[in-house]
Parts: structure tokens; sequence; C-alpha cells
């Protein structure tokens, strides 16, 4: 590197849906604060978890979680946003089939909005890009979820088992960038802690040569670690998004913006806590979370009650699923004798109209024969 370059500063969010509890909000640029403007003014880019596809169709095989923002979304995204950089590789991209991934790849070509992690074929959705003039920063984003995901002849999101592909992906952007991020979408949802096997994971990309990874999926704030100066963010939680899958769990009403600072001398990084009000939508600047510290500092004794937690959320969570069951089940039922019903009904009304029928036609041979009688006795 040369002397005298600018430092490259972008901002990363957590996972963002204008689905469920804010289907239909992208029209409402009061529906994050100032401060959280203000934030992403101060970035050169912004790393935007786009949780779903872009895509007006209803059409989904999904029986349940499917996730989807209409294209004028994307509206709001660039009225609010700087700079935006959209990252596709999630476990919802696919929740509309291959008509969501070309919906959305189509949408924001026409909006020229940047996008990483998906594509048409795995090796476009494995093409990362390259952010800054004077310091240049590769990205690339990965995520967990086998469900439809890209290959050879079909489009969607990367998915980590590629690894040969990721890991030549990260060496082509190193050779032409300075560092190299990897945006990651994985883990578990709602523990404050990552398992060992997604820690083990990320630190994988940093040896494949990596500079820093920035993860989302969890719904709730993770902390970070760094090895060899290298950081790893677990969990940025949430940004904008709610549904009742969510709202069962503690924490999945704050968030992080990260931004991160790519000079010569190194990576430093920033945060901004935020917060959903659930009663308004509204997204602003929260309290800082006690969550986002080095994990590696925290107590043991926090750590156990942290696993402890994590059983009750299995627990929580199959009590949920039950009930979503249990819910759609007695939806069927009602939509069953729904139709029931008005299949009776219809029935009902065409054997009506079979009766009346030949009565009309018996009374209009009445009529005709008066008339012929009527004729004859005018001719004699």
């Amino acid at each position: 590197m040369s002397d005298g370059k600018k430092a490259l500063r972008i901002g990363f969010s957590g996972d963002l849906a204008f689905s469920r509890y804010y289907a239909g909000r992208y029209n409402d640029d009061g529906l994050i604060s100032d401060g959280i403007k203000e934030f992403f003014g101060n970035n050169d880019f912004n790393i935007i978890n786009f949780e779903n596809p872009v895509t007006p169709s209803r059409v989904t095989k999904k029986k349940r979680f499917a996730h989807r923002s209409d294209v004028a979304s994307l509206g709001f995204v660039k009225r609010n946003i700087k700079s935006p950089v959209l990252s596709f590789a999630n476990n919802h991209m696919m929740d509309y089939g291959t008509v969501g991934v070309v919906d959305t790849i189509k949408s924001c070509t026409e909006e020229n909005i940047p996008f990483i992690g998906i594509g048409m074929n795995v090796f476009s959705a494995a093409r990362g890009m390259i952010l800054g003039d004077e310091i240049k920063v590769g990205v690339l984003s990965v995520q967990y979820k086998r469900y439809h995901v890209a290959s050879k002849a079909s489009g969607g999101p990367l998915h980590e088992s590629y690894v040969k592909l990721i890991k030549a992906e990260i060496k082509r952007l190193k050779s032409e960038a300075d560092y190299v991020v990897l945006v990651y979408h994985g883990g578990d949802e709602f523990p404050h802690l990552p398992p060992e096997r997604v820690r083990r994971q990320l630190r994988g990309y940093l040896r494949m040569g990596c500079d820093a990874v920035v993860a989302h999926h969890p719904h709730v704030v993770q902390g970070y670690e760094y090895f060899g100066g290298k950081p790893v963010f677990y969990s940025l939680g949430n940004f904008i998004f709610d549904t009742n899958y969510q709202r069962i769990h503690e924490g999945t009403d704050n968030g992080i913006l990260l931004s991160l600072s790519f000079s010569e001398s190194g990576i430093e990084a920033a945060n901004l806590p935020t917060h959903i009000d659930r009663e308004s939508g509204r997204v602003s600047v929260g309290e800082p979370s006690p969550w986002f510290v080095d994990i590696a500092s925290l107590p043991k004794d926090v750590k156990r009650a942290e696993e402890k937690r994590r059983r009750e959320i299995v627990a929580k969570t199959k009590e949920f699923n039950q009930y979503e069951v249990s819910r759609n089940a007695e939806r069927r039922l009602t939509d069953q004798a729904r139709i029931e019903r008005l299949e009776a009904e219809a029935a009902a009304r065409e054997a009506l109209c079979g009766k009346s029928e030949p009565e009309s036609a018996h009374g209009q041979n009445e009529l005709a024969d008066g008339d012929r009688t009527k004729e004859r006795t005018r001719q004699n």
C-alpha cells in the first residue's frame, strides 16, 4: 500500500425484511431514526442483509415462514441508506423459488443497487465485488441453509458447502484488494453465544485469507473475537425484521450496526446499537448490548447460564412449532368446511335452476299453442 491512502469505511447491518410486521412499511422514511441514518451516511458503503427475495410473486411451496418484500421496498433502501450493497446469501432467499431469485436480480439491476451472494448459477453467486478506490476491500457472501441453493445449472444463494469455490474467490479478491471481508449468514437462532462449530467454521474463512468475517441469522446480538488481529463478529441481530416466531424469544428487538474502517494501519471497528419499538415498529438508537463484547472476556458462569438458556430456547421453539402446526390444521379444517358449504350452496342453486327450466319451457309452449289457435280463428 502506498502512503497517504484515505481509509475506507463500510457499514454492516443485521436482518432486514419488509414482511410480516413490516409488510408495506417501506413508504415510511421515518421508520428508522435520524441517528441511524447518520450512521449510514458516515460510511462509504453499507452492506445490508436483505433477508428475503424482492418479488411481486405470491406463489410459494413453503407452508411456513415464507418471506418476501415488494419491489418498491428498494426505494426505501436507496432513500435512507447511503451506497447500499445488498447481501442475499441467506436462508429465506429461496422462499419464492427461482422466480424470486430472477425478480430480485432484475429489480436490483434496474434500480442500480449492487448485490452479493446470489446469481443465476453458483459461479455468479460466488462472485464477490471490490469496494473503494484508494483502499480496496473485496466482499463476498455465504449462507448455511441447503434449500434450493445455487448450483451449476440453477440460480440461488451461495451455500457454504462450495468450499473450493469460496476459497478460490477469496484468493481472487485478495489479489485485487487490500482486504477481504466475508459476510456469513448462519448459526443457531436466539442464543447469545455462538456454538463451537460456527466458531471453527468462521475461523476457517480467516485461514482462507479473509481479514474479517461479519455474520447474522441468530436474530439476537452476539459477541466477537479476534484471531491474529482479524475480527469475527458472530451476529448483528435484527435490524428491520419482526415475526411472531422471533417475539417469543428475548433480545430479538435489538441489533447492532457495525462500521469497519480499513486503512493502511489495519481495521478499526465501531458500532451503533439499535432497538425495535414493537408498538410503532420504529427502529431507533438503542442501549449498548451487554452481549456485544469479546466473548473471551465473558465470565464462565455467564457462559454456563447461556448454555442452559440454549436448552430453554429449543423447548420454547418446539412448543411454538407445535402451536403453529395445530393452528394451521385448524385453519385447514375451517377452510375445508367453508369450501364444502359454498359447494353445497352452489349445488342447491343449480338444482333450483334445473327444476324451474321445464316449467318455463311448458309455459312457453302454452303461449305458442294459444297464438296458433288465434291465427286459425282469424284465417277462418
